[in-house]
């Protein structure tokens, strides 16, 4: 059986030139990537005899809220009914750009909490179909 993914790829908007823009530009990629990823933050703080107290959390992203397959760097799957949620989070970040089309996995190669439902043949058209009524939507 297989099961349809909606792969994104994307890309942080190049470099500015100059070092003011420059360092908006690194802080605004920093906050996408912990909304995106998630991050492990260590808080350090000194106490009164000294000694230091560390902690360690982690933010949760988006792809921590959701099921989600991380393909490579700046590629990700997610199952069809996120494709929303995904779509309106780069909608808040308007500086990257962004692909999506509609991938077709082999179920065993996939993780179980990916999964949500296997697909049937016509099943499987009759989603690739939507999913095109859906791109012409955002042209």
């Amino acid at each position: 059986m297989v099961v349809p993914l909606v792969v994104f790829c994307f890309d942080f908007s190049k470099k500015p030139e100059k070092m003011d823009d420059f360092r908006k530009w690194a802080r605004r990629k920093t906050v996408f990537y912990r909304k995106l990823y998630g991050a492990d933050i260590k808080n350090v703080k000194r106490r009164v005899d000294g000694s230091f107290l560390e902690a360690v959390y982690h933010v949760r992203g988006l792809t921590d809220t959701i099921p989600c397959l991380r393909l490579d760097r700046s590629v990700f799957a997610v199952r069809p009914e996120d494709f929303r949620k995904v779509i309106s989070f780069f909608e808040e970040f308007p500086e990257v750009e962004y692909k999506f089309f509609l991938g077709v996995f082999d179920e065993k190669e996939i993780r179980n909490d990916m999964i949500s439902s296997s697909i049937s043949k016509n099943s499987l058209e009759a989603l690739e179909k939507s999913f095109r009524e859906i791109i012409k939507i955002r042209k």
